[in-house]
């Protein structure tokens, strides 16, 4: 307890500080949060499946397509969401660890490097689920056929990681100054907005370099899965 004598030698030599600390309540909340990992993937596949829509400029049903994107790239979208949740950990601890390490030169070239890593792995992203929810492919075909899109579409890249650098800076901004506002602005506006960006920039790349063209310059949509086999064209071509 507080005595006559703590309160004045504290008053003295002593100092105010928060101090944090775990109760079982907040280790449960931070377990809970954890398994947000293994639903990552799954929500990158359904937004992704409705974004896609969105750019290709069809009737979109939010809900009802987003389960289907998910149900349709299950297996694929849960090995997908693991591989980005471990990458993007892994590469945010090295920038965190590296930066604070850039007084010495070595360090500082190595912060860089991990820098250019993480940008790369940005302009990834985008193409590693609209892949999975576009073509038939394997999940390792998936991951090496999108570095390679990211290198090919640098224009449409440079677009989308723009807009994530705009998004990130602005929630940053808005958490210093009211965290409430920081928590819920992402969840209302930057992941719509990065997520469509995202795909408007990958799905015209990857249609234009993995769609094979036979010599009438028709696109080959053998491995293409955008539509269901039982549905009824509105249009049939008779010429």
């Amino acid at each position: 307890g507080m005595t006559p004598w703590l309160a004045a030698f504290n008053g003295v030599y002593g100092g105010v500080r928060t101090v944090g600390v775990v109760t079982e309540t907040t280790q449960a909340l931070l377990w809970c949060g954890a398994l947000c990992v293994f639903t990552f993937g799954f929500a990158n596949v359904g937004l992704t499946y409705v974004m896609r829509g969105c750019v290709r400029r069809e009737a979109v049903y939010v809900w009802s397509d987003f389960i289907t994107g998910v149900k349709k790239n299950a297996v694929q979208g849960f090995l997908l969401g693991l591989f980005d949740s471990a990458v993007f950990l892994l590469l945010i601890f090295d920038m965190t660890y590296f930066r604070s390490l850039t007084s010495q030169s070595s360090f500082a070239v190595l912060y860089y490097v991990i820098l250019s890593l993480f940008a790369i792995f940005l302009m990834m992203r985008p193409y590693m689920y609209v892949l999975a929810v576009t073509f038939t492919y394997k999940v390792k075909t998936i991951i090496n056929y999108s570095f390679r899109l990211s290198m090919l579409g640098l224009a449409r890249n440079a677009l989308y990681l723009v807009c994530c650098l705009a998004f990130a800076y602005v929630t940053a901004l808005l958490f210093t100054l009211n965290p409430v506002t920081g928590i819920f602005f992402p969840l209302f506006f930057a992941f719509g907005i990065v997520g469509f960006t995202g795909v408007y920039a990958a799905y015209p790349v990857a249609l234009k370099y993995l769609l094979a063209k036979p010599s009438d310059e028709k696109p080959d949509l053998e491995d293409e899965v955008d539509y269901d086999s039982d549905d009824e064209p509105v249009f049939k071509d008779r010429g």
